[in-house]
């Protein structure tokens, strides 16, 4: 079963994989394939168009966080958190004015409120 199915991001956080046109599940090669490719077609000096100059900062901001495992693994631990902060409805962190800390997902967990 592909679980990164249900591992989208939500509205705050990019989909860089869908703006790659790559599986979440893709090889360092094909990430790196495909953003070449893109560059080939998007980038400033091939092409006059500003809607695809923009598409092309896209990409290549979902290239530099993508293209190294590190990176790449903090993005995916970004969505997976904030698909269990959708699912639980607690937060990792504080939101803004608010000083009381709210239940995390392994507070929950030990406390056994799931």
């Amino acid at each position: 079963m592909d679980v990164w199915k249900w591992l989208k991001p939500r509205k705050k956080l990019k989909d860089y994989y869908k703006v790659l046109g790559v599986s979440p599940s893709a090889s360092q090669k094909t990430i790196q394939q495909a953003f070449w490719g893109a560059a080939r077609t998007l980038h400033p000096d091939v092409n006059s168009d500003p809607e695809d100059a923009e598409k092309f900062k896209e990409v290549a901001e979902a290239y530099l966080e993508l293209k190294r495992p590190d990176k790449r693994g903090d993005y995916d631990a970004k969505i997976i958190s904030d698909y269990c902060q959708t699912i639980v409805g607690g937060s990792f962190s504080r939101d803004e004015g608010d000083e009381e800390r709210k239940d995390t997902f392994l507070d929950r967990i030990l406390k056994g409120g799931l």
